[in-house]
């Protein structure tokens, strides 16, 4: 049996979507200016994605204008920044999303567990499934599983990661032959 990509459903259809989910993520816990908010979404993408200003202030007015987050300024010293705080409909679209998330998890475990996968297969595992089981949202979701699973699921994600750290040294040889 081959592993199938479209057998995982689809978390965000755009990158607007997922921006809106990433920014009313950040603010989840303390309030943040738009800046940080770029910063945060690189960092959790781990440099595959860092949105630009025109991308992220638009959709901070958007979010705004929707009752997602307020807005208030800040000054310090000399600084005066324009900081955002997620409201309480705000929360309510993170715990809709994050069910979601969840089943999209659950889905892609069940799909893991149910196949035996030969190297080639998981060499073509999308990455970003696995890599949410070692989120906070994946523990949650990896405690409903039975050890047994648990340890399946996890020795696959790290197998995917010395794949992806492989691939990462080829291409560091093929950039600096010196190494």
């Amino acid at each position: 049996m081959s592993f199938e990509v479209s057998s995982i459903p689809m978390l965000f259809k755009t990158k607007k979507d997922f921006l809106r989910y990433m920014i009313l993520r950040s603010l989840q816990y303390h309030k943040m200016h738009g800046y940080e908010m770029i910063k945060h979404v690189k960092d959790v993408t781990e440099g595959q994605w860092k949105p630009s200003h025109s991308m992220i202030y638009p959709l901070l007015k958007e979010l705004e204008n929707e009752g997602y987050i307020i807005s208030s300024i800040e000054k310090k010293g000399e600084l005066v920044r324009k900081v955002y705080k997620l409201t309480g409909k705000g929360e309510e679209y993170l715990q809709r999303h994050s069910k979601k998330i969840k089943n999209f998890l659950s889905c892609a475990i069940e799909r893991y567990l149910k196949e035996e996968l030969t190297d080639k297969e998981k060499r073509e595992i999308p990455v970003f499934p696995l890599f949410i089981l070692a989120t906070r949202l994946g523990r949650d979701v990896l405690k409903e599983y039975p050890p047994e699973a648990r340890i399946k699921l996890l020795g696959l994600l790290k197998e995917k990661l010395s794949y992806v750290l492989k691939d990462i040294d080829d291409e560091l040889k093929k950039l600096k032959p010196d190494i």
